[in-house]
């Protein structure tokens, strides 16, 4: 069997033989369109493929978005814990200290403090009119 064909690169007419075996298989797939329908499925279903591709992406790039928009309100919350730490303060403190409360026999008090929190440790340093002045350290724990 044959036939002329044609090209839009050539010039002149080609002739293009097939055997009978080629013929036949040109001939049923031209009737029952089977090698389109392989390819049309083939191309609906990429065609799906990238539709559900899209429709992620377009979900991870939605996520992105929010948490860049999101992102000042993040930091400002994280700087906001931070400057809420408790520090370490250092107080110094002087009174008088009576016994039984009355003033016969007062004692002039010092004290310097590191505070953190709760929890108070120093030195003291007592002066006395009856006993020599002494010094020693001073820890606390505020109850309430």
């Amino acid at each position: 069997m044959g036939f002329s064909s044609f090209s839009q690169t050539a010039t002149k007419d080609s002739v293009v033989v097939l055997t009978e075996k080629q013929a036949r298989a040109v001939a049923t797939d031209l009737v029952k369109y089977d090698a389109l329908k392989k390819v049309s499925a083939l191309q609906d279903e990429r065609i799906n493929n990238f539709q559900q591709k899209e429709k992620l992406f377009g979900e991870q790039l939605s996520i992105k978005d929010t948490i860049i928009s999101k992102q000042s309100i993040i930091i400002d919350k994280q700087n906001a814990v931070i400057s809420n730490t408790k520090k370490m303060h250092i107080h110094g403190y002087g009174g008088i200290q009576t016994d039984e409360f009355t003033l016969s026999d007062p004692a002039l008090r010092a004290n310097i403090m590191v505070e953190y929190r709760k929890l108070r440790a120093g030195l003291i340093y007592t002066i006395q009119q009856s006993a020599p002045a002494n010094w020693g350290l001073l820890f606390e724990y505020k109850l309430f």
